[in-house]
């Protein structure tokens, strides 16, 4: 009982202890707001780079096969709940009227002028709907001349709707493009039925030889989309997958042509399943001779998102340190204590204090402050955590300035995630290291010599 009456005791009676209890509060702060923010951030990131993929995705297909040959074979698995063919493509787009002008990318006497790279992804209305959100983008844009006016028929354009030059008498009118709502807006597209031209390219053998054959295609803007990931929406344009097939001689109306694709969405019923599905399916792809390998889509983007957990475990490395420095102070206070208590130790001593009860006094103290400042730390992480927001609001209207400018990171607010868990890591391993450095003074004093303590001044 006496060890932890004394060691309170010395504790408040020597402010200047107060140094270990204030760097470890700042140091547990620092890695509960950080570490839960970054966090936050991770979510965020891998909900944008997944973007609009499917849990799993057959890829790399040469386009040499029947996609209702494939559905049958890869619908056998029970974890298959539903799929959608997909042809993705790349091409160079100019909107006539635009933001950018000149229709090609090419060499002029004025330098070269270019039109901008998009993902071309060519998909089926009726199916892609029961692998991703697909009708909820098209529901999301807002009532006017950028939405599709039938969202069941996305690629559709209505006559009225089109300019004059391409209302045919005899019903037909250029395919429809559905392109990002604020790419439409930057690209100063405030109406559907502009015109869009479409710039690619494709091999084609020539006996033994391949060779590049150009492709050009109108298309007008039949609506927009807002899927809620930014470089999705940015960088991407969906098309009808027959306009795609048709790009690539596989037209609908022509006797022998394939229901081509290049890309399988497929949805699975338990996504923690997902990696042995694929395994499973890409042994019958296998067997079936058919190209093309069936990956998650963490697989898709693996070595980014190992990058961000590399970043992570590093930054938590970085933060830890901050607590081993703190608990330097509790061991430099309780050090110079042991030296002012010298005398103090040979009267307990003297009074029959054992070794161990003496090292518990300065071991009670250095714990003490740690806990203090742990608990300290950890609600001041959690309230800024909770209260970041505002914080953020308070110095954008007073200073002008942001913690997290909204313009850089794209978010309406700013993310963080409290696990529990990781409260208790910081905590424990704070409590920890100042054990650590509380024990080395404590075993000094338990040392000191009763009649030297005593004569000591």
């Amino acid at each position: 009982m006496y060890t932890w009456y004394l060691g309170f005791k010395y504790l408040l009676k020597r402010p200047i202890n107060l140094l270990g209890l204030f760097g470890v509060l700042f140091s547990v702060w620092a890695l509960v707001t950080v570490m839960s923010v970054f966090q936050g951030f991770i979510v965020e990131v891998r909900a944008q780079v997944r973007g609009a993929a499917s849990d799993l995705a057959l890829v790399g297909n040469r386009m040499d096969r029947s996609y209702a040959e494939v559905e049958a074979l890869l619908r056998d698995d029970p974890e298959v709940e539903a799929m959608a063919p997909r042809i993705s493509w790349f091409g160079l787009l100019y909107v006539r009227g635009g933001r950018r002008r000149p229709q090609y990318a090419g060499e002029t006497t004025k330098g070269i002028r270019g039109t901008d790279f998009y993902r071309v992804l060519g998909i089926d209305p009726g199916s892609e709907g029961r692998v991703s959100a697909f009708p909820s983008w098209l529901d999301r844009v807002p009532a006017g001349r950028l939405r599709s006016a039938d969202p069941k028929a996305p690629f559709d354009v209505p006559r009225n709707r089109l300019p004059p030059k391409l209302r045919s008498e005899f019903g037909w009118s250029p395919p429809g493009l559905l392109m990002g709502l604020d790419r439409a807006r930057y690209e100063r597209v405030y109406r559907t039925g502009r015109p869009i031209v479409l710039a690619s390219g494709r091999q084609v053998r020539d006996g033994r030889d391949m060779r590049v054959i150009p492709i050009k295609r109108d298309f007008v803007l039949s609506g927009t989309f807002d899927s809620g990931h930014y470089e999705f929406d940015n960088n991407t344009v969906l098309v009808d997958i027959e306009e795609m097939r048709s790009l690539f001689g596989q037209d609908l109306e022509d006797e022998g042509s394939l229901d081509v694709f290049n890309e399988i969405a497929i949805k699975v019923r338990d996504p923690r399943k997902a990696a042995a599905t694929a395994a499973r399916l890409n042994t019958r792809l296998r067997k079936a001779g058919i190209s093309g390998t069936v990956k998650t889509w963490e697989q898709r983007r693996a070595r980014f998102l190992q990058a961000v957990r590399h970043e992570h475990g590093m930054m938590k490395i970085v933060l830890f340190v901050i607590v081993l420095v703190a608990s330097v102070l509790i061991y430099a206070t309780l050090s110079m204590m042991v030296s002012e208590k010298t005398k103090d130790i040979g009267i307990l001593a003297a009074l029959g204090a054992t070794r161990r009860g003496i090292a518990s006094i300065f071991l009670a103290c250095g714990t003490a402050t740690a806990a203090a400042g742990a608990v300290l730390g950890a609600l001041a992480g959690w309230l800024s955590c909770v209260h970041i927001d505002d914080i953020n609001a308070w110095l954008r209207e007073n200073t002008g300035r942001e913690l997290f400018p909204r313009n850089i990171f794209g978010l309406d607010s700013i993310p963080y995630v409290l696990d529990p868990w990781w409260f208790a890591q910081v905590l424990l391993f704070a409590l920890g290291s100042a054990f650590l450095f509380s024990l080395l003074p404590a075993l000094r004093a338990s040392r000191h010599d009763p009649v030297e303590a005593l004569r000591h001044e």
